[in-house]
């Protein structure tokens, strides 16, 4: 598992992120505002955005989703 820090809204929050090669899948998981998701691990960046921004449109303001899923993009893309 990696832990990684990420700036959102002026606040600070870790991100969790795993991966099952064997069950072929990733968690990624943000605690400080209860949320996390499991995907599979065959996944595009393009298409793990898409996913992440539909999830946080729950949450948050298109741009405010849209910039959230494209850090966390980032933060997997340097795993």
């Amino acid at each position: 598992m990696k832990i990684k820090q990420l700036c959102h809204n002026s606040l600070r929050m870790n991100v969790y992120f795993y991966q099952n090669v064997d069950k072929e899948v990733m968690m990624i998981a943000i605690p400080d505002i209860y949320w996390s998701v499991e995907l599979p691990i065959e996944m595009s960046k393009d298409e793990i955005h898409e996913e992440l921004l539909m999830q946080f449109f729950n949450f948050y303001t298109e741009n405010e989703a849209d910039a959230l899923a494209r850090d966390i993009c980032e933060l997997i893309a340097t795993n």
